[in-house]
């Protein structure tokens, strides 16, 4: 098929849910433009795979309780989906209902996926999933204003979303912008990014059950990410692996983080893993279980004396400081850097009690 497909308010259902067989109910091969507007799907094997084709939209549509994919995009060069529901209430071989891949590398007609959106979509009790295979592409991909839920048992994926590479090749994932995303009691990882470049993460919340095996936001293998705005938020009782776990890569910079009723793993009680220090540059406000990533006071040099101890209350070990006193010390500077304290020093003991305003960071 080589021209516009269009489908408008259809319905694919089986009673007979999750049936054993493994071939697709509709494929739209190498159109020019699909069009799926108010359709609905219900307890079929994988009711939709579109292969190969350049443009896709997908509006309104519901897709439920299927045993394997609920849509496939495999091979489309621009996408959109909007205002869509995939569910499943029950666990099946694959969760995974929204998958979006780039066709084979030596598949004929093969390019790269640019362009593709994903809002105001529901994922209740399944997970979508962004493949890279091979030598193609995914540029430019933007899934924002969705909401996940209730996902306790995956047994094909770790994560809610997962974006990452599937297999070797020349291909990239690259350009990708999370916003305004909502997870709610999800029973394993909330997001799993691994093997992209330039990623935004911004605005996501994060409300999590107990969660025993899994981190609530896993980064692995990728470059120049961009967190803000990013809250967990653990119920009471909970036990958790990390909050945020950070490993290999490059060039990751967190900026209001916040992380609340963390009860710990391993009993240590770090709700934010970097595999090497320093992987993570925390810039702006953050707050982590009570703490901060930077902070500001005054302290008091009493008469007579040359120094005062601080408590300055980072989640790190500060390494940026800013001193300013009140009146002539001579030389000032820090010494006695801690996890929670460091002492601020002066060359001149003042005459009376005199005030040092400070400024700290990791």
């Amino acid at each position: 098929i080589r021209d516009s497909v269009r489908a408008y308010g259809c319905q694919f259902i089986d009673d007979y849910t999750f049936s054993t067989g493994t071939a697709d109910s509709i494929t739209f091969s190498f159109c020019d433009e699909v069009i799926l507007s108010g359709c609905r799907t219900y307890g079929l094997m994988r009711p939709f795979q579109i292969y190969g084709c350049k443009h896709v939209s997908a509006n309104g549509c519901i897709f439920g309780k299927h045993g394997e994919y609920g849509l496939i995009l495999q091979g489309t060069q621009s996408a959109a989906l909007t205002g869509c529901t995939f569910y499943n209430d029950v666990v099946s071989t694959k969760t995974t209902q929204l998958l979006i891949r780039p066709v084979l590398g030596e598949e004929a007609e093969a390019r790269d996926a640019i362009g593709i959106t994903v809002d105001g979509c529901v994922f209740d009790g399944v997970s979508l999933e962004i493949n890279r295979y091979s030598d193609r592409s995914i540029l430019a991909t933007q899934i924002s204003n969705c909401v996940w839920r209730n996902i306790e048992n995956l047994t094909q994926n770790t994560a809610a979303l997962v974006i990452k590479k599937q297999s070797s090749g020349s291909g990239v994932l690259k350009w990708l912008k999370l916003s305004d995303l909502l997870f709610y009691h999800i029973g394993k990882e909330n997001m799993e990014i691994k093997d992209c470049d330039r990623v935004d993460v911004e605005n996501v919340r994060c409300i999590t059950t107990d969660n025993t095996s899994w981190q609530t936001v896993y980064v692995e293998n990728a470059t120049n990410v961009h967190i803000k705005g990013l809250e967990c938020v653990y119920e009471a009782g909970t036990y958790n692996h990390r909050a945020l776990d950070v490993r290999n890569g490059s060039s990751v910079v967190v900026e209001g983080l916040h992380v609340e009723g963390y009860a710990g793993w391993g009993g240590d009680g770090v709700p934010v893993y970097q595999e090497t220090d320093g992987l993570i540059t925390f810039r702006g406000y953050n707050y982590i279980c009570g703490k901060l990533t930077q902070n500001a006071g005054t302290a008091t040099i009493p008469a007579s004396s040359t120094s005062v101890v601080v408590s300055h209350g980072l989640y790190l070990t500060p390494t940026k400081f800013r001193l300013t006193p009140t009146a002539n010390l001579g030389e000032v500077w820090v010494s006695g850097i801690g996890a929670d304290q460091f002492t601020i020093n002066c060359e001149n003991a003042p005459a009376s009690d005199t005030d040092v305003y400070w400024e700290v960071e990791v």
